[in-house]
C-alpha cells in the first residue's frame, strides 16, 4: 500500500486575496531549503483570519511564488478561549510546554514571572516562543495563532485578569 504524501501548511501574516503571493527570502529559504518543498508541489497556506488555502509551488530566482488555488473550509470550533498561566522554567521545558499548548487548542498563553523562576529577563526568548508557535500551528491543524503575552509577575495576574470569570493557578510547594 502507497503511503499518501503529506501537505506541508505555512502561515502567512497577510490576507490571502490575490491568487499569487511572492514569498519573502526567509520563507523561501525555509520552504526550498528547510521543508525542501519542489517546484510545482502543493501546499497548503493559511493565515490568523481563518483562511486556509491550496497552493501550488513556483520557483523564480530562489524565489518562491505561491499559486492559490482552492480555498479549504474549516470545520474547527473556536468558541471556546483558553487562557494559560505558566511559571517561567527550564527553556527547553517551556518549549515543549509552548508547542503542546498550541496543540491543545490555548488560545492566550502567559509566561509568569513567579519567585522560584529560573529566568527574570526572558524578552529575547519571546522571539523564539513566537516562532515555535508558528510553527506548532502549522503542523496541528489549526487557523487561530495562540497569542503569546508578554511575561508578567504573579502579583500582577491578579490585575490582568479580575474582568474574566474563571482562572485557575496551580503552585508546587
Amino acid at each position: 500500500m502507497k503511503q499518501q504524501k503529506k501537505i506541508h501548511r505555512i502561515y502567512l501574516a497577510t490576507d490571502l486575496k490575490s491568487d499569487v503571493h511572492r514569498c519573502s527570502m526567509d520563507l523561501s529559504h525555509r520552504i526550498l531549503n528547510v521543508l525542501r518543498i519542489k517546484n510545482n508541489e502543493t501546499i497548503s497556506i493559511f493565515n490568523n483570519k481563518g483562511q486556509e488555502c491550496l497552493s501550488r509551488v513556483s520557483i523564480e530566482e530562489k524565489q518562491v511564488v505561491l499559486n492559490l488555488s482552492k480555498e479549504i473550509k474549516s470545520g474547527i470550533d473556536k468558541s471556546k478561549k483558553i487562557s494559560l498561566c505558566v511559571s517561567i522554567i527550564n527553556m527547553k521545558l517551556m518549549d515543549l510546554i509552548i508547542q503542546k499548548s498550541v496543540e491543545l487548542g490555548v488560545t492566550n498563553f502567559i509566561p509568569i514571572y513567579t519567585q522560584r523562576s529560573q529566568y527574570k529577563n526572558v524578552d529575547k526568548k519571546l522571539d523564539h516562543w513566537e516562532k515555535t508557535v508558528i510553527h506548532a500551528t502549522e503542523q496541528c491543524g489549526r487557523l487561530d495563532i495562540m497569542k503569546l503575552s508578554h511575561p508578567v509577575s504573579l502579583s500582577d495576574i491578579d490585575n490582568i485578569y479580575q474582568s474574566s470569570s474563571k482562572y485557575l493557578l496551580h503552585q508546587n510547594w
